[in-house]
C-alpha cells in the first residue's frame, strides 16, 4: 500500500516509517533555515505532529515528500511569523490556514496534556511521581532514584509502565505523546 494512503487510514507503522525516512532530511532543512539546532528539532516534531493529526486530509496522488514539504514550509512560516512578531512583520501566504492550523494544535495539546493528567490520576502515586519528575521537570533516571530512595532500575520500570498505560488510553503513537513533554 501506498504510504500516503496507508497515513491517511491511521496506519502507525507507515507514519514510523516516513518518520524514519525523512527525519534527517526534514531535520537538516529546518537547521538550514533557523541555523538553531533546538529550532530544528521543535520544527521537524511540530511537521510530524501535523501529518498524524490532519492524515485525515492526505491527498495520495501526490508524494508523501511533497506533502511532508508542504507542512514543514508551513511550520516553518509559522515559526518565523512567531519569532517576527515583536516587529509586526506578517507574512501572508496562507495566512488563515495557518491559523487554523495553530488554533487546531493548540487545542489538540492542551487536550492531550490534560487527559495525560487524568491518567496519571488513575496511576499509583510512585508512578505518576516517576512520570512527571522525568518527562516534566527533567530530572534523570538517578536523580529520581535518590529522591524517592527507589532503585534506577524501578525507576525505569515505572516510566515504562506509565508510558504504556498512556499509549493505551490515549491511542496516540508514544512519541506523538513525548512530543509534548520534551
Amino acid at each position: 500500500m501506498d504510504l500516503a494512503l496507508a497515513i491517511k487510514y491511521g496506519d502507525e507503522a507507515a507514519f514510523e516509517q516516513v518518520y524514519q525516512q525523512f527525519r534527517r532530511k526534514g531535520y537538516y532543512y529546518f537547521l538550514r533555515k533557523t541555523n538553531s539546532a533546538e529550532d530544528a528539532k521543535d520544527l521537524l516534531q511540530t511537521t510530524f505532529l501535523r501529518l498524524w493529526q490532519y492524515r485525515h486530509i492526505i491527498n495520495p496522488d501526490f508524494s508523501i515528500d511533497n506533502q511532508l514539504f508542504y507542512i514543514a514550509r508551513t511550520v516553518l512560516i509559522d515559526h518565523i511569523r512567531k519569532a517576527n512578531r515583536q516587529e509586526e512583520i506578517s507574512l501572508t501566504v496562507h495566512a488563515g490556514l495557518q491559523r487554523k492550523e495553530e488554533e487546531n494544535f493548540q487545542a489538540m495539546e492542551f487536550d492531550v496534556r490534560r487527559r495525560v493528567e487524568v491518567i496519571l490520576g488513575t496511576m499509583p502515586e510512585l508512578r505518576s511521581k516517576v512520570f512527571r519528575l522525568h518527562k516534566i521537570e527533567g530530572y534523570s533516571y538517578k536523580e529520581i532514584a535518590q529522591l524517592l530512595e527507589i532503585s534506577e532500575k524501578s525507576v525505569d520500570n515505572h516510566l515504562s509502565k506509565a508510558l504504556r498505560k498512556l499509549r493505551e488510553d490515549l491511542s496516540l503513537p508514544l512519541f506523538l505523546i513525548l512530543l509534548f513533554f520534551k
